[in-house]
């Protein structure tokens, strides 16, 4: 089975990537994450930018550690030039950096930001696979957050 969704995130989130990698699966979505699947002895970022290319979905573990990350935004800005639709989750409650508000600003996103994330993950993979079946998702995001005066 061809990988669906790719799981942008940082290496200090990897603990709430795997957890959201490890229910996807569980319900037969198939995931890429570059620490598991980038094989030893490839080129790390041509296999980032194919794995991008070949998925329907890329989900962003939308933390302060992520909107930090050169190798984060360089992910969603390739889903972005390829228009692979993104779908943030948002795991802490941290604003978004100027640059990944270009990138995410009118997005909606999926907001697990209270804790515990298990609690978030059924729904998480539920809109997640209406997403991938080209469905509306059935519960509310949350709406994206812009600096005060900013659009």
């Amino acid at each position: 089975m061809d990988r669906q969704v790719f799981i942008s995130h940082s290496s200090r989130d990897k603990e709430v990537a795997e957890a959201i990698c490890d229910r996807f699966e569980g319900g037969g979505v198939r995931c890429w994450m570059a620490q598991r699947d980038a094989l030893p002895g490839q080129n790390y970022a041509l296999s980032i930018i194919n794995a991008i290319d070949a998925s329907r979905l890329v989900l962003i573990v939308l933390s302060k550690d992520a909107d930090d990350s050169p190798h984060v935004i360089s992910e969603i800005n390739r889903a972005v030039d390829r228009r692979v639709p993104i779908l943030p989750v948002k795991v802490d409650d941290s604003a978004l950096s100027p640059e990944l508000n270009y990138y995410l600003g009118k997005t909606h996103w999926f907001d697990a930001s209270h804790p515990p994330l298990r609690a978030h993950l059924n729904d998480l993979a539920s809109n997640v696979e209406r997403l991938l079946a080209g469905q509306q998702a059935t519960i509310p995001m949350a709406a994206p957050q812009h600096d005060a005066g900013r659009p």
